[in-house]
């Protein structure tokens, strides 16, 4: 596509020596929906659709109206209370029956090396629609590409597995080693799900869990023998476990189920007596995107994690526990304190997680090394800028990536644009002068030590290696739905600190 214009596969790009009127990019149904969602959640009361044609789509009218109207009917977390007025409802309050699902299957191997297992995924029908023939995906770490199509080719649908905390495990070595996200997106949990329904038979709870197992199920609810597709693998049961316990519980919301479960588990108590914090303190983390730390005895680090809500994935470490011994009960015996770090978006987190992981290799951590790029963005010019989004309401993260090998960190106010500064303009101007196609610059050539020196006089953050290879490898990934510039479109520094003013302030501010 020529550089400087709007248009697919480029997000949202700025013209040569102008600013689009318009920066509103139509992208997938799937991915709009999911940010009209999060911001009406965010706004905490009902939106009509003119007024989300105007705010999402940027048009007015009754053909916008029936748009957003054809968008949101079927979406289960969306309802119209009153003729084109919608509300959005969180997903842990959709009944389980309105849902789509694909079953998974983690075949593990050496538990200690996330990068060696294999998931299995096949989707399932539409709710209420079962008779649908899927394929099986077997999916392998040392292959991103494919493993990011098969999660995104899920849309709305939810994971549901016997094997939440493999699951967890190795979509987190995937998100750490190839910038993949979806790593916090909760599964269904199949297993504790069954553990109920027996527990509601008659099994005593600490029984249930062996009686949970999938022979001693299929036997006792009759049926059939446990199929397994490919051979060793069974995910056909799987998803036969699922229809039956849909049968018990579909019409239920899964906020209801997971009260009910942990009350049917006889869930044990965190023991609290060695932190030096109480469970309300967890209350007061940020609800956005950031990192957190877990500190042993003598304040040795033993765990970062980074979060899109920092509360949300603090809480999940404090639940109740269940009856039989875990390793989440290990890691909170040895906690003493924690600490987290806000910051503007999720990319920047992983980021800062990473750096942190392989600068001070914490024992509770996978360590994961971050290797070379296997290619440099096709067609693609240095230095890179984009903004990645994000939750911050003030600021937007901005990364200038001069090779595959440097790179650089900075934000810009959301708000409207305020007088330019001169300082980042002046570092700017002097970094764009340099730009020139990717593949004739080596990575050792693309940055010099004056350039990182005036960055830290500029206030910009210089990223190391590792970390300019994620940030390259996340916009290989979500090119199509990022704000970008193409910095050889526009004249001098001025002008483009300009131009990412403009962009942070048209967006939305959400993930």
């Amino acid at each position: 596509m020529p550089r400087g214009k709007l248009g697919p596969g480029a997000g949202n790009r700025l013209p040569t020596g102008a600013f689009a009127g318009n920066l509103f990019l139509m992208r997938d149904a799937t991915g709009l929906n999911d940010r009209i969602h999060a911001r009406m959640l965010a706004s905490g009361r009902s939106w009509t659709a003119e007024e989300m044609g105007q705010e999402f789509l940027k048009l007015r009218g009754g053909s916008a109206v029936a748009l957003v109207c054809a968008l949101l009917r079927g979406d289960a977390r969306f309802a119209e209370e009153a003729p084109g007025t919608w509300v959005a409802r969180r997903a842990a309050v959709v009944p389980l029956r309105a849902r789509s699902f694909a079953v998974a299957c983690v075949e593990t191997g050496d538990r200690t090396r996330p990068d060696t297992w294999r998931v299995y995924l096949r989707p399932t029908g539409d709710a209420g629609d079962r008779s649908v023939v899927a394929r099986t995906e077997v999916l392998y770490p040392a292959d991103p590409a494919k493993w990011d199509a098969a999660f995104r080719a899920l849309g709305k649908r939810r994971i549901a597995t016997l094997h939440p905390g493999p699951l967890g495990r190795v979509r987190q070595w995937m998100g750490r080693h190839w910038a993949l996200g979806g790593d916090e997106e909760p599964v269904l949990d199949l297993q504790s799900l069954a553990r109920l329904a027996v527990i509601r038979e008659g099994v005593p709870p600490g029984e249930s869990a062996a009686a949970a197992r999938l022979p001693e199920l299929f036997a006792r609810w009759r049926l059939g023998p446990v199929r397994e597709e490919p051979e060793g693998v069974p995910l056909p049961a799987v998803q036969l476990l699922l229809d039956r316990l849909l049968e018990l519980f579909g019409d239920a919301t899964e906020d209801d189920l997971a009260r009910t479960v942990e009350e049917a588990l006889s869930p044990r108590a965190i023991p609290t007596d060695r932190f030096e914090f109480t469970l309300r303190d967890l209350e007061s983390a940020p609800e956005g995107s950031g990192i957190y730390r877990f500190f042993g005895d003598g304040s040795a680090l033993l765990y970062v994690g980074k979060a899109v809500s920092l509360r949300r994935r603090l809480a999940s470490y404090f639940r109740p526990l269940p009856p039989e011994p875990t390793k989440r009960e290990e890691l909170l015996r040895a906690i003493r304190r924690f600490e987290v770090t806000p910051l503007p978006s999720e990319l920047e987190a992983l980021l800062r997680e990473s750096r942190a992981i392989r600068e001070h290799r914490p024992p509770w951590n996978v360590q994961v090394e971050v290797h070379e790029l296997e290619t440099t963005p096709p067609g693609s010019w240095w230095p890179l800028v984009f903004l990645a989004p994000g939750t911050d309401p003030g600021l937007a993260s901005v990364f200038l990536l001069t090779g595959s090998a440097d790179g650089f960190l900075f934000h810009v106010p959301r708000g409207a644009p305020a007088a330019p500064d001169l300082t980042l303009a002046a570092w700017l101007d002097r970094v764009i002068t340099a730009a020139e196609p990717a593949d004739t610059i080596p990575p050792e050539a693309s940055d010099s030590e004056e350039t990182r020196e005036n960055a830290r006089r500029a206030g910009i953050d210089s990223l190391d290696a590792a970390e300019v290879r994620l940030a390259v490898r996340f916009f290989l990934r979500e090119r199509d739905r990022l704000d970008r510039v193409d910095a050889i479109d526009l004249t001098d520094g001025q002008a483009l600190a300009e131009a990412l003013h403009r962009l942070a302030a048209a967006q939305p501010g959400t993930v």
